[in-house]
């Protein structure tokens, strides 16, 4: 097994996936043959390592427009068989994620960033998938923690696609929720932030912050009950044609669990401006003992200079 990196090589380095390459690539008019180049090369370097399976991980890259026109006929060419594993989340989920992980550096609110991107459809986006790789090559998967082993979508994604083994250590699942105060303390500073998928100031705050700048659970307040109700009954028909085309064995079962009240969070504004100041707090109080301790090192260090003079 090959992993491609960030850039769609295989000599850099493997963080967010190709996710950033391909926004790069998107309406450039030399895009397919630089993707045909880049699979010639995967193509080669798994000759070298005697790999069969190429994996190409890119942070929601199902609902992209154009993505899989992009992305399988340059792949095709190259002599490679596209196999896609797709996974959908239950709407208001997904639009809470979306907002944290993108939203918050580039619009001031949900509600505008959600406006802005319209209301995308699973199965849209899954049709064309399909009309590019072919149905067979299409597995769809809800994305619900209890059906994964231990909770981690990675180790599902390993294991549906027959790529683990029995041996095989796997790490603790990362990437985990930002905390909505955190998301609501960023969001303010939006021009910080190069584009939607620039992390390098949740990387600085987060180590100074400490666990306080992740969720410690799955409810939200970012959305209330009333529009977590409306985006779901919003999305029941398409929820329904997902199923139908591509996750029959549901039957009548709904594709995710319900909506429940306590997965919705009541704050006031007072309450989430006083979390923000709690973690500003925790952020200047780690970095005053850092040069607490940085002053003493070097004060010691003068010392030792100063007795290797009078010696």
């Amino acid at each position: 097994m090959l992993l491609a990196s960030d850039r769609l090589d295989a000599e850099g380095g493997f963080i967010h996936g190709q996710v950033g390459y391909f926004d790069e690539l998107k309406g450039r008019s030399d895009s397919a043959a630089e993707l045909a180049g880049r699979f010639r090369q995967l193509a080669v370097a798994m000759d070298e390592c005697a790999a069969d399976t190429l994996v190409i991980s890119a942070e929601n890259l199902l609902l992209q427009t154009g993505a899989a026109d992009m992305l399988i006929p340059p792949a095709r060419a190259a002599g490679f068989t596209p196999e896609v594993v797709a996974y959908v989340r239950r709407w208001d989920d997904f639009l809470i994620a979306a907002w944290q992980q993108w939203g918050i550096k580039t619009h001031d609110s949900p509600e505008a960033y959600w406006q802005d991107h319209g209301f995308p459809s699973w199965f849209a986006g899954l049709q064309a998938w399909e009309h590019q790789a072919g149905r067979p090559a299409l597995k769809v998967f809800p994305f619900r923690r209890d059906l994964f082993p231990e909770g981690d979508v990675a180790a599902h994604f390993f294991d549906v696609t027959g790529l683990s083994f029995p041996d095989m250590l796997r790490p603790r699942p990362v990437n985990p929720s930002t905390s909505e105060p955190l998301s609501d303390l960023m969001n303010r500073a939006r021009d910080l932030f190069a584009d939607e998928n620039d992390n390098d100031v949740l990387g600085i705050l987060a180590p100074l912050i400490g666990p306080a700048a992740y969720k410690s659970g799955s409810a939200s307040y970012l959305l209330t009950l009333d529009q977590r109700r409306a985006l779901l009954e919003q999305a029941q028909a398409d929820d329904e044609a997902l199923k139908a085309r591509y996750l029959p064995q549901f039957g009548a079962a709904p594709l995710f669990p319900p909506l429940r009240p306590e997965q919705v969070t009541e704050c006031s504004d007072i309450d989430k401006l006083r979390a923000e100041n709690a973690l500003l707090l925790r952020a200047v109080h780690t970095l005053g003992q850092r040069l607490s301790a940085l002053e003493t090192r070097t004060a010691k260090a003068a010392q030792r200079r100063r007795w290797r003079i009078r010696l």
